[in-house]
């Protein structure tokens, strides 16, 4: 084993987190290689010194509150970018439906009045008028008859009226 490789691995190896594989070579070298070797020994002074000196050293008094106040700052952070992300799925995920709903209409629509026109200019106008009547009647037009012509359900009926009819077109 090189020393670059049991330098960066002496940490571990001194703490016991090193695989048996990698001791057997970590110790091997250490028996060869002086500088590795004293490093070690420095490494491991220095590790016991601090687990002497651990109930000695005692952080600032401000230590806790600084972290509770970096803790809550990022908290905070996550919390406005998930306020953000709700709010636009609030507005993004109905507008969407929307807009898919009135698309889907609109092509309904279209699509709609391309198949009346074209049933519309292939029949004389005796079978389009048998045709009309058998429509207005799926579409149960015929409950507006009762309407007076100025009345919502007259103008409707109107309107329904001008738009089918073959010569309007």
């Amino acid at each position: 084993m090189r020393c670059r490789k049991v330098t960066k691995k002496l940490s571990a190896f001194l703490d016991g987190e090193a695989g048996e594989k990698e001791k057997g070579r970590i110790t091997s070298h250490l028996r060869t290689c002086h500088s590795c070797g004293e490093e070690a020994k420095a490494l491991s002074s220095l590790g016991s010194l601090l687990k002497e000196e651990r109930e000695n050293i005692k952080p600032s008094p401000y230590f806790w509150n600084k972290l509770e106040q970096r803790i809550a700052q990022a908290e905070g952070q996550q919390k406005v970018f998930e306020k953000l992300l709700e709010r636009l799925n609030r507005v993004f995920v109905p507008a969407t439906a929307s807009a898919i709903l009135l698309i889907g209409i609109f092509i309904g629509s279209q699509l709609g009045a391309v198949v009346y026109s074209a049933i519309a200019k292939s029949l004389n106008p005796e079978s389009f008028a048998t045709v009309q009547m058998e429509v207005d009647q799926s579409l149960h037009l015929n409950t507006l008859d009762d309407f007076p012509q100025e009345s919502i359900g007259g103008v409707y009926t109107a309107l329904i009226t001008e738009s089918r009819s073959p010569q309007g077109r």
